[in-house]
């Protein structure tokens, strides 16, 4: 049997050993646990509340020793969301749509907006065009501008709104809402 000092030395130098010595723990916790579950929750929760001034107090004092550069972290931000991986894999987690799939749509779509016909150029800002997509299905319907997309979703994808929406600007004047 080892004592204390010498279980130290062999936990740093013998990677074996110590996988084996926290596989152990590991085990007597697991084993331990479903017996005195209540017991470990309240110790938990009670060492939580004791120490809540302590972690408040340093997260302040962290707050004061670094202090935050809004527009560095805009910069960052920005400059995260811009990355070409970060853009597919989005793309490809939302939408099913690979980089190529997405160029394809693109390129038959002459790189402009399926409703107004805007080129992808003509975007303000380094925006491109936005996916479009039924919110019930998930089915991709094709590329807008952000402004067309907008109008799309603050219309709730419903085409009585839009219609509405058409006729009143026709018009000039207030017209009967359809009941929803």
């Amino acid at each position: 049997m080892f004592n204390a000092n010498e279980n130290r030395r062999r936990l740093r130098s013998d990677p074996k050993w110590r996988r084996a010595e926290l596989d152990r723990d590991n085990a007597a916790r697991r084993a331990r646990y479903p017996k005195h579950k209540i017991k470990i929750s309240e110790q938990n929760h009670r060492s939580y509340v004791k120490h809540r001034t302590v972690r408040i107090a340093n997260a302040v004092q962290y707050a004061k020793d670094h202090p935050k550069n809004p527009e560095k972290e805009r910069l960052y931000q920005r400059e995260y969301a811009m990355t070409p991986k970060r853009k597919s894999s989005r793309r490809k987690y939302l939408y099913g749509l690979t980089p190529e799939q997405y160029e394809n749509m693109i390129i038959n779509q002459g790189f402009k907006c399926a409703i107004c016909g805007i080129h992808e150029t003509a975007i303000k800002g380094k925006r491109r065009l936005c996916i479009d997509h039924c919110h019930t299905t998930g089915k991709v319907r094709g590329l807008l501008c952000p402004n067309c997309n907008l109008m799309l979703g603050t219309a709730r994808d419903n085409p009585d709104y839009l219609r509405e929406g058409a006729k009143y600007l026709e018009t000039g004047g207030p017209v009967a809402m359809p009941a929803i």
